[in-house]
């Protein structure tokens, strides 16, 4: 049983988008944060490190579907750390990317993207998608100090 955490940002990043076959992926905010635990779990940490990235997917065009951009997402971090996409892994000990979507406009889903036990020394981190067709690298600079 864990205890309560507190949180505080170690980094953050600017906004961020580009365009690929009339799809817009957009971050929207991107921080690395710092948890601490009141109560240590079983495995002795006294805190753990993630990313966490809010996305958008939008497409203006009515009969265009839902990308699976963040099924498919994978990232690779200046560390040389690899995240497998979601729909890749089912793996917990490999880092992955875990994703939370959430339908926010006619046209645009919002994904809410967390990169766990992420190193608090990464520079920055590119997300790629690669599949129907399509070539986006994102790379969210994380050299911002962020709010302690």
């Amino acid at each position: 049983q864990m205890g309560d955490t507190y949180n505080y940002a170690i980094k953050e990043s600017p906004e961020m988008s580009l365009t690929s076959d009339g799809y817009t992926f957009r971050v929207k905010e991107a921080a690395l944060w710092r948890t601490y635990f009141d109560e240590i779990p079983e495995d002795g940490r006294e805190y753990f490190d993630a990313l966490y990235v809010k996305m958008t997917i939008s497409n203006p065009l009515p009969w265009m579907q839902e990308s699976e951009g963040a099924h498919w997402l994978w990232a690779v971090d200046s560390s040389g750390t690899f995240y497998e996409s979601f729909e890749a892994v089912n793996d917990r000990e490999i880092p992955r990317i875990a994703f939370y979507p959430c339908r926010t406009g006619l046209f645009t889903w919002t994904y809410d993207l967390e990169f766990r036990d992420t190193h608090p020394d990464i520079h920055w981190i590119e997300l790629h998608y690669d599949r129907d067709g399509r070539d986006v690298v994102l790379r969210i600079d994380l050299t911002r100090e962020g709010e302690r």
